[in-house]
C-alpha cells in the first residue's frame, strides 16, 4: 500500500520534474531498490548527464563521506549518510565517488513528518503544515496562497501556519519563495509531577546563601496550558495577557509552583524563584512567540515542558527560535529533552540506533537554546529522558536536573535556576545577561564524572545551581569578539591545591539554512595551555551513526559542531594557563562570545542540604547532602546543643557519595548542626531547626465567630497563627491557647495555619493550611444526615464540634408548617447523637437539631430531608401546582406509566416512570382540578388527585 501511495504522489509531482538526464549507469539505478531514490529522485530515463548545470540533484556517494569534507557544490540537505541533495556542479574526480546522481524532485523541502503524513493521506484531505518562506510574508508574490487557509501569520519572521489541501502540497513545494514545510505537530506534556527536592543540584543551598537573588520582582513565561490561578502557592502571580490558555492543567500549575511557588503551602509548595511572576502563553503554535510579547511584558526566560514525536532535522521551530535569540540575545529558552529515552529513530542520520537522537521536537535541535535532561535522586540519567545527539551530531541535551516525574520537572528546575542567576547579573551590571553567558556559568559549573565529561545522555553534566552562582559573582567570566582569522588570548591564574580547572566557550550562532546538515555557522575553536606549553583540545564525543561510537567516552579534539565548548585539567600545577581563541569560520566581520572558568580546589567541601533558613520535620526521613572531592570515609553526627555533644547519625559515610538518609528522631523541637569528622577534618554545617508541624483545624464556624483548634505541642511555649493576607502566608496573632476565636467583624481571610514557638523564642514551621470555609464544619456542626431505614423509620445522626461549649441538643421534626420538638438530651461532652424517628404518612419530612451553648445561646442546624414512600407508594407534591409537580415514588420502571387526566377523563399528559424523584411540567395546562394516574404493566396502580393553579 505503501509503494502505490509513494507512486501516486511521484505521478502528482510529475510536472514538477525540468530534466530528464541522469549520470552514470542508467540501467543500474532503474534496477535499484533504494527508496529515497524512488521519493527524491525525478524521472530518470534521458541521455547520460556529462559536464554541465541541473538545478539541484539527488547523488548517492559510494561510502560515507569523511567527517568535516568540503565538497566542491551547495549541500542542500543530506537525508542520509551517503544521500545528499545538492545544487552545483562537480568534475570528474568527484564522479568516481558517487554512485548515481540524478535531478531532484522538490521533495526534499517536506520534513520527515510531512512524508509521512502525505502517505497516509489521499488527495482531498487537508493538512495543517508551518511553511518558510526564503522572505517575510510581506514581501511574497504568490498565487498560491488563495488555495490555503492561514492560521498564524508571523508578520516579523518568514514562516507561518496554514490549512493546505494534500492535492497543492507538491505545487506548494515547487515554488521558488517555499524553502521548507513540516506538519504542525500538537504538544504533549512530558511527565508529571512526583516530587521535587531543591537539596539537589545545590538549588536549597543557592537559596539560602543569596536570598534576594531568588526573590526580587521578575517574570517567567510557561508556553503551554493554563496553570491554577487559585493554587495558594500561585495566588496573584499571573501575568494576564490574550495569549494564556483556556485550558487549565494540573502539568502546568506542578511546573509552576517548581519555578516561582510562595511557599504558603509548605516546603513543597516554594519554588526556586519565589518573587517572580507568570507570563502564561499557549503552545497551540510551536513556533516562538513575537519578539513584542517579551518586549513587552519585560520577559527574558520561556519554559517549554512539553514535546512531539522524535524530529531529527533542523526544521521551522528550530531556526526560528535560532532567529530570534539572536535578535533578542537575553531571551533564554529552556525546553525539555522529552522521555523518549528508550525509542529509537525512524529518520535522520541516526535512523534506527536505538536510544540514541530521540529528541522530541525540532524545536529542541535549535542551537541558542537549553535542552534539559532527567536524573533520578541518585544524580544518574533517567531512563526514559530523551538523548543525543543532535540531527548533525551535536550534544544534546545541554545539561540535566532532578526530576523524578520525566524532563518537564528537569527543565522547571533549571528554569527557576536560571532566573536566579539572570536576577544575580542584573543586580550586579543593571542589565540582563546574554543566554551565551548563561550558557558558558552552566556548563562550566556542572556536576560530571571525571574520566567523563560530557556524553549524549548528560550533555555537560548535572545542574550546580549554587557553584554557577559562584561563579557568576566571582566574575569568572570575560564578554570578547572575534573578527575573521582573529585570535583571543586571556590568562587564568591557577592556585596551588587546585583539584581541576574548568574553561568554557558559548556564543549565539546565527540561524542555519532550514533543514540543513550541519547547523553551525560561526566555527570558533578552544585551547587551554599549561605553563608548560601542553594544550588542551576541548572534550568531543565520536557522532559516527553507530551505537558503538555514539556511546564512547569523550575524548579531546577539534569541535566544529557546537556553539559551545568545554575542556578541563585534572590537578593542574599551579601558574598562569593561557586561553586561546580563534575564529575558524566566520560569516560575518564579528562574533561576539562568553568565555568563563571554574577552579574547584582539591579537598573541598560544602554543604548543600539543610541550610541554615531550611525547619526540618521529627520522624521524617531526609536526605543530607554536600559536594565533595576528598576520597576517604568519614562520619556523621549531629548535634542539639550548639556543638557541645554529637549522637552519631552514621559511620564509614564515603564522602564522594555527596549524601545519606538521617530519619530524624520523633519529639525533637530544636535548633540543630550536623558534623562530618574524619581522622583528618571535620566540617560542620550551618544551624538549622527542627520542628514538628501542627494541623490545624475548624472548631466551629458560626455567623459572629470563627474557632480554629490544634493539637498541642509538648516543648512549644506559643503558637503563632498565620493566614493569607494579599498572596502571602503572615503571622496574624500569637497565643498560649491550643484553639483560638476570631470574630467575624470584618472580613476574615479565608486561609489559615498555626505554627508552634520554642522555649528560645523562635518560630517553627507551619503546619496544614486550610480553607475555613471547605472544611465542612458548621456552627458547632459537623454533619447531620436523616436516611430512610424501611418505609416507615427514619435514621437521624448528629456529628458536632467543640461539643464542650454546649448545654443542650433536641430533635426537630416539620409537623402541620412548623417544627416540633421530637426528643432532646443533655450534650456532656459527647459529639455524635443518633435517633430512630417513625413516620406514619408518605411523603418528604423534613428534620433539623437545636443547640443550646453553655452561654445560653441557641443555635439551629441546617434542614435535612427524606423521602418516605413505601413499594406501591406515591406522593406528588406541591400541591396545588403551580408549573411543575415533583412525583415521589419507590419503584420505577419500563412497565411503570404516569397519566395526567382531566376532570373529564381526557389523558392530558403521559409519561414512563424513570427515577424515584421525578419532576413534571403542566404550566401550559388550564386551571383546574387533575388525577395523576399511575399504571404497572398496563393496569391501575394509583391516583392521586391535584389542583393546578
Amino acid at each position: 500500500m505503501k509503494n502505490i501511495v509513494v507512486s501516486h504522489l511521484l505521478l502528482i509531482l510529475g510536472f514538477l520534474f525540468h530534466s530528464n538526464h541522469c549520470i552514470g549507469q542508467l540501467q543500474a539505478i532503474h534496477q535499484s531498490k533504494d527508496s529515497l531514490l524512488q521519493l527524491y529522485g525525478a524521472d530518470t530515463t534521458g541521455k547520460n548527464w556529462a559536464k554541465g548545470t541541473i538545478e539541484n540533484l539527488l547523488i548517492k556517494f559510494k561510502e560515507i563521506p569523511p567527517a568535516g569534507q568540503q565538497f566542491p557544490f551547495h549541500v542542500l540537505k543530506r537525508i542520509s549518510p551517503v544521500h545528499f541533495i545538492i545544487n552545483g556542479n562537480f568534475d570528474n574526480s568527484w564522479q568516481q565517488k558517487i554512485l548515481y546522481a540524478v535531478p531532484a524532485n522538490s521533495m526534499w523541502k517536506a520534513s520527515p513528518a510531512l512524508l509521512n503524513a502525505l502517505h497516509k493521506s489521499t488527495p482531498g484531505q487537508s493538512l495543517k503544515l508551518t511553511i518558510v518562506f526564503n522572505n517575510n510574508l510581506e514581501n511574497l508574490d504568490s498565487n498560491w496562497m488563495g488555495n490555503v487557509q492561514t492560521i498564524h501569520w508571523h508578520t516579523t519572521a518568514p514562516y507561518g501556519i496554514f490549512i493546505v489541501k494534500v492535492k497543492d502540497i507538491p505545487g506548494i513545494l515547487s515554488e521558488n519563495s517555499i524553502k521548507f514545510c513540516d506538519i504542525a505537530r500538537a504538544p504533549q506534556i512530558e511527565g508529571p509531577i512526583k516530587e521535587k527536592d531543591f537539596g539537589l543540584n545545590n538549588i536549597e543551598s543557592a537559596q539560602s546563601a543569596f536570598p534576594n537573588f531568588a526573590n526580587p520582582r521578575s517574570t517567567i513565561s510557561i508556553k503551554e496550558n493554563m496553570f491554577d490561578t487559585t493554587d495558594i502557592d500561585l495566588l496573584y502571580k499571573q501575568v494576564a495577557n490574550s495569549r494564556a490558555s483556556k485550558i487549565f492543567s494540573l502539568h502546568a500549575t506542578d511546573m509552576a509552583v517548581i519555578m516561582s511557588g510562595i511557599g504558603n503551602s509548605g516546603y513543597h509548595g516554594k519554588g526556586i524563584s519565589p518573587g517572580a511572576n507568570l507570563l502564561p502563553s499557549n503552545f497551540e503554535v510551536l513556533l516562538p512567540d513575537d519578539d513584542a510579547f517579551f518586549l513587552h511584558w519585560h520577559c527574558l526566560l520561556q519554559n517549554h515542558s512539553y514535546g512531539v514525536g522524535i524530529e531529527n532535522y533542523y526544521g521551522a521551530e528550530a531556526l526560528a527560535y535560532d532567529q530570534q535569540v539572536n535578535r533578542i540575545d537575553s531571551l533564554v529558552h529552556i525546553f525539555s529533552s522529552g522521555n523518549s529515552g528508550t525509542t529509537t529513530p525512524d529518520a535522520g542520520l541516526y535512523k534506527g540506533i536505538h536510544g540514541f537522537a530521540n529528541l522530541t521536537g525540532t524545536f529542541k535541535q535549535a542551537k541558542n537554546v537549553i535542552t534539559v535532561g532527567a536524573t533520578d535522586l541518585d544524580g544518574q540519567v533517567s531512563t526514559l529522558s530523551s538523548r543525543g545527539p543532535g540531527f548533525d551530531g551535536r550534544i544534546q541535551p545541554f545539561i540535566v536536573a532532578y526530576g523524578p516525574g520525566g524532563t518537564s520537572e528537569a527543565a522547571a528546575m533549571v528554569s527557576g535556576s536560571v532566573n536566579i542567576l539572570q536576577n544575580a547579573y542584573r543586580y550586579l551590571f543593571q542589565e540582563s545577561p546574554s543566554i551565551a553567558l548563561i550558557k558558558a556559568l552552566l556548563m562550566n559549573t556542572a556536576d560530571t564524572p571525571l574520566n567523563n565529561p560530557l556524553s549524549y545522555q548528560s550533555g555537560y553534566g548535572s545542574l550546580n545551581t549554587r557553584r554557577a552562582l559562584n561563579s557568576l559573582l566571582e566574575q569568572h567570566f570575560i564578554k570578547a569578539s572575534l573578527n575573521p582569522g582573529g585570535n583571543f588570548q586571556n590568562t587564568i591564574p591557577v592556585p596551588p591545591g587546585t583539584a581541576i580547572l574548568k574553561v568554557s566557550i558559548a556564543w549565539n550562532d546565527p540561524a542555519a539554512n532550514i533543514d540543513t546538515d550541519l547547523s553551525l555557522i560561526n566555527d570558533l575553536d578552544l585551547q587551554l595551555v599549561d605553563p608548560a606549553g601542553k594544550v588542551y583540545h576541548p572534550w568531543v564525543l565520536s557522532y559516527f551513526p553507530s551505537k558503538d561510537s555514539l556511546a564512547a567516552s569523550s575524548r579531546r579534539g577539534i569541535d566544529h559542531l557546537n556553539n559551545q565548548e568545554l575542556t578541563s585539567v585534572q590537578n593542574p600545577v599551579a601558574g598562569d594557563y593561557l586561553v586561546n581563541v580563534h575564529s575558524q569560520q566566520l560569516s560575518a566581520n564579528n562574533q561576539e562570545f562568553y568565555m568563563a572558568w571554574d577552579i574547584v580546589p582539591s579537598n573541598y567541601f560544602e554543604w548543600e542540604f539543610p541550610n541554615k533558613n531550611l525547619i526540618l520535620t521529627p520522624g521524617e526521613s531526609n536526605t543530607i547532602r554536600w559536594h565533595s572531592n576528598i576520597g576517604e570515609a568519614a562520619n556523621l553526627y549531629y548535634s542539639l546543643d550548639a556543638g557541645i555533644t554529637w549522637k552519631s547519625i552514621g559511620s564509614n559515610i564515603r564522602l564522594k557519595d555527596g549524601a545519606v538518609n538521617w530519619e530524624i528522631p520523633e519529639g525533637i523541637f530544636h535548633k540543630a548542626l550536623l558534623k562530618i569528622e574524619n581522622n583528618a577534618r571535620s566540617f560542620t554545617s550551618d544551624t538549622f531547626r527542627i520542628s514538628p508541624k501542627p494541623d490545624i483545624s475548624v472548631l466551629y464556624n458560626c455567623k459572629e465567630n470563627l474557632a480554629l483548634q490544634w493539637a498541642g505541642i509538648e516543648q512549644a511555649t506559643a503558637y503563632t497563627i498565620y493566614a493569607i493576607i494579599g498572596n502571602r502566608l503572615l503571622p496574624i496573632q500569637e497565643t498560649e491557647a491550643t484553639e483560638i476565636v476570631l470574630p467575624k467583624q470584618d472580613q476574615l481571610p479565608l486561609y489559615y495555619s498555626v505554627a508552634p514557638v520554642s522555649k528560645d523564642g523562635w518560630v517553627g514551621q507551619t503546619g496544614n493550611v486550610i480553607n475555613y470555609q471547605m472544611q465542612g464544619v458548621g456552627c458547632f456542626v459537623k454533619q447531620i444526615l436523616a436516611d430512610k431505614i424501611t418505609g416507615s423509620t427514619v435514621h437521624l445522626q448528629l456529628r458536632l464540634s467543640a461539643a464542650h461549649l454546649l448545654e443542650e441538643m433536641s430533635w426537630e421534626k416539620l409537623q402541620h408548617q412548623s417544627f416540633k420538638k421530637i426528643s432532646g438530651e443533655r450534650v456532656n461532652g459527647n459529639n455524635f447523637f443518633q435517633r430512630i424517628d417513625t413516620v406514619l404518612q408518605p411523603g418528604v419530612v423534613y428534620y433539623r437539631a437545636k443547640l443550646t451553648t453553655k452561654s445560653g445561646q441557641t443555635i439551629y442546624t441546617d434542614t435535612v430531608a427524606v423521602d418516605m414512600v413505601g413499594s406501591g407508594q406515591y406522593f406528588l407534591y406541591p400541591n396545588p401546582v403551580q408549573d411543575v409537580f415533583t412525583l415521589l415514588n419507590a419503584d420505577y420502571g419500563d412497565d411503570i406509566v404516569v397519566r395526567i387526566m382531566d376532570a373529564k377523563g381526557i389523558t392530558r399528559r403521559m409519561r414512563l416512570l424513570t427515577g424515584l424523584r421525578q419532576s413534571f411540567d403542566v404550566k401550559q395546562l388550564p386551571a383546574g382540578q387533575y388525577w395523576c394516574v399511575i399504571y404497572r404493566k398496563g393496569r391501575l396502580e394509583f391516583k392521586i388527585p391535584f389542583i393546578k393553579l
